[in-house]
């Protein structure tokens, strides 16, 4: 096996772990925001914050340690993690603010749409930047 060959595998395998960890994550947002508007009558603005805050450490860790296996800087890679969530929550603000004139019965579109958008974003900015330094060179 060429180290190209080899290289190409560990991408590949790398894609697959961020996948699922996304799609976790992306349905573990839909379920928690879901049940927050509907569940417990909290606002569709709210929810949509809240449930994105419960889920940072998480996202950070299992992609820290599953999906890049970084040996990188753990406090310089949560830094720039956490930058990269401003983003995403400036992001959730705009879907909320162009879906406003939907009814809190149709939340459940807002979340599609923003459960979309939120992990193309990140894992751009994963790969490209917040775990680029992943092997601690």
């Amino acid at each position: 096996m060429s180290a190209t060959s080899f290289s190409d595998r560990d991408t590949l395998v790398r894609f697959v772990k961020f996948v699922l960890i996304g799609i976790v994550n992306t349905l573990a947002y839909f379920v928690i925001a879901n049940l927050f508007v509907y569940g417990l009558g909290m606002g569709r603005s709210i929810a949509a914050f809240a449930t994105y805050a419960l889920l940072v450490p998480v996202s950070f860790l299992a992609h820290r340690r599953i999906t890049f296996r970084s040996k990188g800087s753990a406090m310089r890679e949560w830094a720039k993690f956490c930058v990269m969530q401003f983003v995403s929550i400036a992001v959730i603000a705009a879907v909320n603010r162009e879906m406003s004139g939907l009814p809190q019965s149709d939340s459940w579109v807002v979340f599609g749409i923003i459960s979309v958008l939120i992990p193309l974003i990140n894992f751009a900015a994963m790969q490209l930047w917040v775990f680029a330094a992943r092997h601690g060179r």
